[in-house]
């Protein structure tokens, strides 16, 4: 004998099963139309701050550029040092120990005013990697808000709501039918569920 409140619970699972696969597809689409959004959006917001992001970056550049050039003016003057300490001719005249002397406190103040400079332009170079993190940062929030007001994003959310109910709502119906639960309600779930039902239609 069938069963009129079992029968109409089969059917109303059906109709929820239904519905919540087509729902999947739907969101399924919402989702890949927000990733286009997302690369479109953040380019946008990245050619707006195409010339700021550059111009740091130049900077960033030029100061790396700088801290080589300074390394090399030092390993130049510190050769030239060791070139004179180690000169015969120098050693031997009797100047040698006044020149020592003015020669290697001229050295000394220049590698520190040249490793002064490195310091200070290494700084700088953090600063600029900084800024230009918290720059992603911006651009990326920016490309967020634009996504948000745009229509697929208000579809997309509708679409997940809806998906929270029907899921809800099967969650509830399941446990009021005999041989359906446990059960799951993603895609493959969704199919197992939908053969089950049908085998259980069929008896």
């Amino acid at each position: 004998m069938v069963n009129p409140v079992m029968d109409r619970r089969l059917s109303l699972l059906r109709e929820l099963l239904l519905e919540t696969k087509e729902s999947d597809k739907q969101l399924e689409y919402s989702i890949i139309e927000i990733e286009k959004l997302s690369e479109e959006y953040y380019q946008k917001a990245f050619t707006e701050c195409h010339e700021e992001i550059q111009e740091e970056i130049r900077k960033y550049i030029k100061n790396s550029s700088r801290i080589n050039n300074i390394n090399c003016e030092i390993t130049t003057k510190v050769n030239l040092w060791y070139d004179f300490m180690k000169d015969s001719e120098e050693m031997s005249k009797l100047t040698f120990p006044v020149l020592y002397f003015f020669r290697k406190r001229k050295l000394h103040k220049s590698l520190k005013s040249l490793n002064d400079e490195i310091s200070s332009i290494t700084i700088d170079n953090r600063f600029i990697k900084e800024k230009l993190t918290l720059m992603e940062h911006q651009l990326e929030i920016k490309a967020i808000q634009k996504i948000k007001e745009d229509k697929n994003y208000s579809d997309y959310e509708r679409l997940l709501q809806k998906k929270e109910l029907l899921s809800a709502e099967l969650t509830y119906l399941l446990a009021t039918i005999p041989g359906m639960c446990p059960a799951s309600i993603d895609n493959c779930g969704l199919n197992e569920l939908y053969e089950k039902l049908l085998k259980l239609q069929v008896a």
